[in-house]
């Protein structure tokens, strides 16, 4: 056994690479071991190696009770253990026909809890985590929305959206509360599309033609900003003219032909 982490990890990492027959069952003692390890390195790699070897071989992942440990490591102080580990028993449970992990309140909550110190992909690893959970309490609901609502205002766009997914996922059975978040998500998905590159504005575009065909009011007072520009490239454009078609009114729609004839009398020229 080395004394240096990073030679631990390299060296599980190697061996996880191969292919050997016969190799399988001495991977599965170094990764049941990596996943105890107290370097935090060694416990990634070794629950990525874990994966593989549900992928490779399956008999000597159930052997050696990896699944186990791997829910283990779902409570590790270290947050790219723990996503990582998320990922893995996604996989693994995927795989045999579950549909994927199962999600209940504890790890919801403590992963949201951490939502803080994670980097913006581990954040996302976390709400996509959270949206698959449906409260069951309405208390466990404003809680999940009290940890999430603030990541509406981040400068991830992915981390921006994977909130609105969870705000909207968790309110769903709550009517009045569900338009209230779409009021609360509108601004920030707005501001996204305003800002961001073209790739980014169109995946928010998507959102926003979703939402406003669901709820054509909460943005029919936005109408304006969803206005054709022409520099906007043709897919953008012809996203916006989809929710402008949605959201229009009997009092904005003689505002929204005016600037559409100007819009194409200048592009004309």
């Amino acid at each position: 056994r080395a004394d240096s982490p990073l030679v631990r990890g390299l060296a599980l990492r190697s061996l996880s690479s191969l292919a050997f027959q016969g190799l399988q069952d001495q991977l599965g003692a170094l990764i049941e071991s990596g996943l105890a390890d107290r370097s935090a390195y060694v416990r990634k790699t070794a629950v990525l190696a874990a994966g593989k070897l549900h992928r490779t071989c399956p008999r000597t992942f159930g052997a050696f009770d990896l699944l186990d440990a791997l829910y283990e490591r779902l409570g590790d102080p270290d947050a790219l253990v723990c996503t990582n580990a998320v990922a893995v028993l996604d996989a693994v449970h995927g795989a045999a026909g579950d549909g994927g992990l199962l999600v209940n309140h504890r790890l919801a909550h403590g992963m949201l809890t951490r939502l803080g110190g994670l980097s913006p992909g581990q954040r996302c690893v976390a709400l996509d985590l959270a949206a698959q959970y449906a409260p069951q309490t309405e208390a466990e609901m404003f809680d999940i929305m009290n940890l999430v609502e603030g990541h509406l205002h981040g400068s991830s766009s992915a981390v921006v959206l994977a909130a609105a997914k969870v705000l909207l996922k968790v309110t769903q059975n709550r009517p009045e509360l569900h338009l209230q978040v779409y009021e609360r998500v509108k601004g920030p998905l707005l501001d996204l599309m305003l800002t961001a590159p073209a790739d980014v504005a169109f995946v928010c575009l998507c959102h926003i033609r979703l939402l406003a065909a669901r709820q054509p009011q909460v943005f029919a007072g936005r109408y304006a900003d969803f206005y054709p520009q022409c520099t906007d490239p043709h897919y953008i454009r012809e996203l916006k003219l989809a929710v402008l078609e949605t959201v229009a009114s009997d009092r904005s729609a003689p505002d929204i032909l005016h600037q559409l004839g100007q819009f194409v009398a200048d592009f004309a020229d």
